[in-house]
């Protein structure tokens, strides 16, 4: 019966982990295909009114500004870092030599680190901009 129960919390260890790992991975694919849908409708849009020699609207010519896109990256990764911190600390799993899954909490350093590298490229442009302006 301890042969089963070390089995049963090695596959849980295992489902846990790669769920972890590839939980991400999908959710980073699927917002991928989502945007160049996105992109695709758009130049679709334009190349019709286009054709139909419409006048095309300046809004939809331009690309989103590097410095909103940064900001908003920034702050998604920072809060998946958190997130990541969050469940492995929070999660009650344990293996078999006692120690717990939130000693894997560096995991979340590398979200962390780039979310806040986009945050500060975003408040550098920020700041250039007013210099400038």
């Amino acid at each position: 019966m301890d042969n089963v129960n070390e089995l049963l919390m090695g596959l849980g260890m295992i489902v846990v982990t790669l769920g972890a790992i590839i939980g991400p991975v999908i959710l980073l694919l699927r917002l991928m295909r989502h945007q160049t849908r996105q992109k695709e409708q758009r130049y679709r849009f334009l190349l019709d009114l286009a054709d139909r020699q419409q006048p095309l609207p300046p809004e939809l010519l331009k690309e989103p500004t590097p410095a909103e896109a940064d900001r908003r990256r920034g702050l998604v990764l920072v809060s998946a870092a958190v997130g990541v911190w969050l469940s492995l600390q929070l999660l009650p799993l344990e293996y078999s030599e006692g120690r717990r899954l939130g000693e894997l909490w560096g995991l979340a350093c590398l979200p962390l680190m780039v979310g806040l590298g986009y945050l500060a490229s975003w408040w550098l442009g920020q700041r250039g901009q007013r210099a400038d302006g």
